[in-house]
């Protein structure tokens, strides 16, 4: 009864209950005698009874009048306080939640802390405490956070953190939280100085006292009895943690609470719901924060999250990780080119942890992807081609390619080469038109990575040489105006004005060049090279015959010349040796020792000329040409209507180059023709925004 009586005083409940009592005998104070009426009175009577007593009432005496309130409801409410307490003392994850509030890290009853922290209540009892909904508020000056500091670094108990966990929930409520609900704030932080030593006091001590409490033992965080006494105390520090990181913008800050709680992440083991919310801040942050240390923290606590929590956990994490690459990876300039780097670098880390749940992963959303080309290719349309040709799609194929070339073995994701082999072929025949070779040139770029990892035959000559074949034939104006310098490797469509300029087509022969010579690095130690070159070589023979551009010609013949140097190097080499071709093993193995010293020293090389591209890149500012890319792309994405625009043109040349075949195959097809009018009415009606909401996570994720 006595230990009822206390929890009944310190909830307010005795001081709730005499109010009651004096707010009834004010009224009954205010209310006449009632005249005598007679045991059997008429429903009219009681009613003209209630009227005249009513009339009689100001407005202030019946507002406050608790005509529901009763000594019987009162006794009630006790009761279902008291099973309230009951359930609050349970140490179940979704009843802890509730015991969030900043009330419960104030000092309270023995039977809240260990009893080794009996004798230092009275240290205890010196720190301030407010019944909640007080409204007075103490400032906190360095000299009262020292003194509590001292206490926590010198006593090391549950009982003296609790006032520092209490001034730390104090800097971290939110002034959008809910009014109504009972405050419990004591301390206001006016100086900077202070938030900073209390920031460092927190994340320095706490461990220290967790760890003491604990007593070292891995095994003693799960002890129910242990767990249950300073479980509310530990998810309100990581939702305060949660609250610093989400709230502020200051780089600093994240940096410190990011480092800061590596310490940490074993303590919530035991809290799979806190975890979740954990997980979805870190993801949140390592996919928008351009900070690159930022990025990196972030990435590191995902992934102490995914080793450390039961297996489950790292399932969601690789569908949160890949979920968040691809909300942010809707665009690529100059000022993102890092961090999509770092974003993918952490992606293909992230799923080698467990290939085979890796596996099933990247299988399903490879299958998502060819779903969405299967239906433009089935039934091509504007909004569908829209939903393909952009950075995004691009973005996604780029990072599934690197998670395979980093795990190429037969007994990793080797298998997955062909499915993402046949998406970025698919991708380059629906960017048919000139303004999507950029878009060509990212996908040849993806194939040849893959070949390259995985010893995979995957030729992107054929493609090269019929963008060879499209770049030169295009018409280009002479007195064209000279544009920015733009760069190819930021885009995935160039603006009309781009495609009318001599310089650009000048770039992009050069880029097809650049493709095949490493087209033939890819194979150059394959031992059926020279029979992989003829054709090539006999196509640039022929260009170089035609083209009247002397740079043209002089590029064609100087990688003829490396390509007959190639083969017969290799044809040395087969002469001296005994492989027949049905000896297969003998054949991969041919000059397998000097492919992987030029594979290794080739990615070396990438690496650091991504290097270089990207400081590069953030040095300078985003070309008009990209600015227009960029603007269409955005109304790809968002849906905006945009009638007469350059993507209706580009549409209609695809459109009207599949109709083009179509006819050559029937000529006497009867098939009723559109007008220009009438397409662009029916082009111009595009889908929503698509708006990217916060992740959600349900309880079967």
């Amino acid at each position: 009864m006595k230990k009822k009586a206390i929890k009944f005083i310190a909830k307010g409940g005795l001081k709730h209950k005499i109010a009651k009592r004096n707010e009834k005998k004010k009224f009954n104070k205010n209310k006449k005698p009632a005249a005598k009426v007679e045991s059997k009175a008429t429903p009219k009577a009681m009613l003209e009874e209630t009227t005249d007593m009513l009339d009689e009432m100001d407005v202030d005496d019946f507002l406050n009048g608790d005509f529901l309130d009763n000594d019987d409801e009162i006794v009630g409410s006790e009761d279902e306080d008291q099973e309230i307490d009951d359930a609050e003392d349970s140490s179940s994850e979704e009843e802890d939640e509730s015991a969030l509030d900043p009330r419960y890290l104030a000092p309270s009853n023995d039977a809240d802390i260990p009893d080794s922290d009996d004798d230092e209540e009275a240290n205890a009892a010196s720190v301030p405490n407010e019944a909640p909904g007080a409204e007075s508020r103490v400032e906190l000056t360095m000299e009262k956070l020292r003194s509590i500091e001292t206490k926590v670094e010198s006593q090391s108990s549950i009982k003296a953190l609790r006032a520092l966990l209490q001034i730390f929930s104090d800097a971290c409520s939110s002034p959008e939280s809910d009014k109504s609900a009972p405050r419990s704030t004591i301390y206001d932080i006016r100086n900077s100085s202070v938030y900073n030593q209390l920031m460092v006091a927190v994340f320095k001590h706490t461990n220290d006292v967790w760890s003491d409490y604990f007593g070292g033992d891995a095994e003693a965080q799960l002890d129910t009895k242990k767990w249950g006494k300073i479980s509310p105390m530990v998810r309100r520090f990581f939702s305060c943690a949660i609250y610093l990181l989400q709230e502020t913008t200051n780089t600093d800050i994240q940096r410190f609470v990011l480092r800061g709680l590596n310490k940490y992440m074993r303590f919530v083991v035991p809290c799979h719901k806190t975890a979740r919310k954990l997980l979805k801040c870190f993801v949140q942050l390592w996919g928008k924060s351009l900070d690159t240390q930022v990025c990196m923290l972030a990435f590191v606590r995902v992934r102490d999250l995914s080793t450390l929590m039961p297996f489950p956990f790292l399932e969601l994490c690789l569908k949160a990780i890949y979920l968040s690459y691809m909300r942010n990876a809707k665009f690529t300039n100059g000022v993102n080119f890092q961090h999509h780097i770092v974003m993918g670098n952490c992606v293909v880390e992230l799923y080698g942890l467990d290939l085979v749940s890796s596996y099933q992963h990247v299988f399903i959303y490879i299958r998502q992807l060819a779903i969405a080309i299967r239906k433009a290719i089935a039934s091509p349309s504007t909004e569908t081609l829209k939903g393909l040709l952009t950075w995004r799609f691009v973005n996604c194929l780029k990072v599934w390619a690197a998670v395979v070339s980093a795990y190429p073995e037969e007994n990793q994701l080797k298998a997955l080469v062909y499915p993402i082999s046949q998406l970025c072929f698919a991708l380059m025949r629906l960017a048919s038109v000139v303004r999507y070779i950029p878009l060509r040139f990212q996908c040849i770029k993806i194939l040849q990575q893959l070949a390259f990892a995985t010893n995979t035959f995957i030729p992107t000559a054929p493609v090269l040489l019929d963008v060879l074949n499209l770049a030169t034939k295009a018409k280009t104006k002479k007195q064209s105006k000279d544009t920015e310098i733009i760069e190819l490797d930021l885009l995935v469509k160039l603006s009309k004005s781009a495609t009318e300029n001599k310089r650009v087509q000048d770039m992009i022969v050069s880029k097809v060049f650049e493709l095949l010579q490493r087209e033939c690095d890819v194979y150059k130690y394959s031992i059926a090279f020279p029979e992989f070159a003829a054709p090539l070589s006999l196509s640039l023979s022929k260009f170089s015959s035609k083209t009247v551009v002397t740079q043209w010609k002089s590029m064609a013949r100087g990688l003829i010349a490396n390509i007959d140097k190639r083969s017969n190097w290799i044809r040395a080499k087969r002469v001296v040796s005994d492989i027949a071709p049905k000896e297969l093993d003998k054949v991969k193995s041919f000059l397998a020792t000097e492919r992987t010293a030029a594979m290794a020293k080739l990615f070396e090389k990438d690496a650091q000329a991504l290097d270089e591209k990207a400081a590069q890149y953030s040095q300078q500012q985003p070309s008009q040409d990209d600015d227009d890319e960029n603007d269409d792309m955005q109304d790809v994405i968002n849906g905006e209507e945009n009638n007469g625009s350059d993507d209706d043109d580009d549409m209609e040349d695809i459109e009207e180059k599949k109709s083009s075949k179509k006819k050559k195959s029937k000529k006497k097809s009867n098939t009723p023709k559109v007008s220009l009018a009438e397409f662009k009415k029916a082009v111009a009606v595009v889908d929503e925004e698509d708006h990217v909401e916060n992740m959600v996570w349900s309880d079967d994720e």
